[in-house]
């Protein structure tokens, strides 16, 4: 059993060859925060359309039940074993260690019936007020990294991010919502340049700012789509450079989306 469920993520990762599919697993990935990025790619592999998943008992205390017939989704699960310190009996004390992983299974609320459960809010149309809410949200969150931001001469580039003196030029022309996704771009350049970017080439690094950009703005509720991932149709032909790829994307998008959602709730198994 946990062979198969192996060889369905490794299909999963192996299923995001292109740009479209690259963009449907962030659209996905962006609803499942609270999971791993394995198990994000489990469940989209298993139930694309899934939205809220829970595990059999959860869903029981949230009074609904799953269906009759319905088989659950496959999930990686963390197994831990206590274990007992006695190096100094003044301070003996019994710890959880990581033993490994077990597979268990969860059910999307579609697989449910009974009490309806809170929508997740979802923004209405931006004005061009909340787009600047919005920029001064990531430029507020720059500054506490130490990175200064300001308009200058960007040459052809809409913004751009320098390591060196932590700084983030921006367009003057630049408003609204484009203003907004290019800050959050360059922000995203910041978090995943302390990941360890530059061990990248150029192509991966612009991939992955942009799809960490495009899952921060998404979760304000803006679709930076059409405009994204310029790099992808080449970029993502290599499935090794995905799969290293995926997880500091994750990592960085969810990093700046509770910086600047601190209230942001999800729902776990």
């Amino acid at each position: 059993m946990k062979q198969e469920a192996f060889d369905r993520l490794a299909e999963a990762v192996q299923s995001i060859t292109n740009g479209e599919e690259f963009r449907r697993f962030l659209e996905f990935s962006r609803r499942f925060r609270a999971y791993s990025l394995h198990n994000v790619l489990m469940i989209l592999h298993q139930r694309p359309n899934a939205t809220h998943v829970a595990g059999y008992r959860t869903w029981q205390n949230m009074g609904r039940q799953v269906s009759r017939g319905e088989h659950g989704l496959a999930i990686f699960a963390p197994r831990f074993r206590k274990v007992e310190r006695t190096e100094d009996k003044a301070t003996e004390e019994t710890r959880r260690v990581l033993a490994g992983f077990m597979l268990v299974h969860v059910f999307d609320v579609s697989q449910t019936f009974g009490e309806p459960i809170p929508e997740p809010p979802h923004p209405a149309d931006l004005t061009a007020a909340d787009a600047s809410g919005i920029g001064d949200r990531l430029r507020t969150f720059a500054e506490t990294e130490g990175v200064t931001v300001a308009d200058g001469e960007t040459g052809s580039a809409e913004a751009f991010y320098k390591p060196s003196a932590k700084s983030i030029t921006l367009r003057p022309t630049l408003t609204g919502v484009e203003r907004a996704h290019a800050l959050a771009h360059e922000v995203a350049h910041h978090v995943l340049h302390a990941m360890g970017e530059d061990e990248v080439d150029k192509p991966t690094r612009e991939t992955e700012a942009e799809a960490v950009a495009f899952l921060v703005m998404d979760a304000e509720g803006v679709d930076c789509g059409p405009s994204s991932f310029p790099y992808v149709a080449g970029w993502a032909e290599n499935v090794e450079r995905v799969s290293r790829s995926l997880t500091r994307i994750q990592r960085a998008a969810d990093r700046i989306t509770k910086a600047i959602q601190p209230a942001a709730e999800t729902v776990a198994a």
